[in-house]
């Protein structure tokens, strides 16, 4: 997905793709963790007259995904990154975090 900055907001049909797929691993108890634009990868169009674009996105990264409760950030977050509040060094991975950065992609 290119967009020209982290401010720009995603099309439609990818922001809700990405507000479902998060609620999924949410709906199974998971995080991810880091739910930014770098993180969402849309699939080249099919040329199908159908084609819809919510069936091509994919959220990739799950280094620090898990369970709820259990998986944290790393030791050494990017300080250069505005993270959602509560997020810190080894802190335990919320879905309010995940919920924040999907809100923050537009």
């Amino acid at each position: 997905l290119r967009c020209g900055s982290q401010n720009d907001a995603l099309p439609d049909g990818v922001r809700v793709a990405v507000k479902r797929a998060v609620k999924l691993l949410h709906d199974h108890n998971l995080v991810h963790g880091d739910v930014r634009l770098g993180n969402v990868v849309v699939a080249k169009p099919t040329g199908a007259e159908n084609d819809d674009v919510g069936k091509r996105v994919r959220i990739v990264d799950f280094d620090w995904a898990g369970e709820e409760g259990i998986a944290r950030y790393p030791l050494y977050l990017s300080k250069t990154i505005f993270w959602p509040a509560g997020v810190a060094d080894y802190a335990l991975i919320r879905a309010e975090h995940d919920d924040e950065m999907v809100r923050r992609l537009g």
